[in-house]
C-alpha cells in the first residue's frame, strides 16, 4: 500500500497513453470512485467506460460474469500484440 500512495499519475503522464483502455467500474462504488472515473475518462479519451450496475467496488467479487464479459468483449475489440 505504501508504494501504491507513493505512486503518481497525472494528465501528462496519461498523454503518453496510446493504447485502448478498460474502464471499468461498479455503478455503486461511491462519489469519490465516480469523481476518479470522470478524470480518468477526461484523461483518456480512449477508454472505453464499463459501469456495472448494481455492483459496487469489490464487482470483481460481486459480479465476476459481467466482468469476464466486459473483459472478453474489450479484448476481442483490441487483441494484444503476441
Amino acid at each position: 500500500m505504501p508504494a501504491l500512495l507513493a505512486w503518481g499519475f497525472g494528465a501528462e503522464d496519461a498523454r503518453r497513453v496510446d493504447r485502448a483502455v478498460l474502464l471499468l467500474s461498479g455503478e455503486d462504488s461511491g462519489p469519490w470512485f465516480a469523481a476518479v472515473r470522470a478524470l480518468v475518462l477526461s484523461w483518456l479519451p480512449r477508454a472505453e467506460d464499463v459501469v456495472v450496475p448494481g455492483a459496487g467496488h469489490a464487482l470483481t467479487v460481486t459480479h465476476p460474469g459481467e466482468v469476464a464479459a466486459a473483459v472478453r468483449s474489450f479484448l476481442r475489440r483490441n487483441p494484444m500484440p503476441a
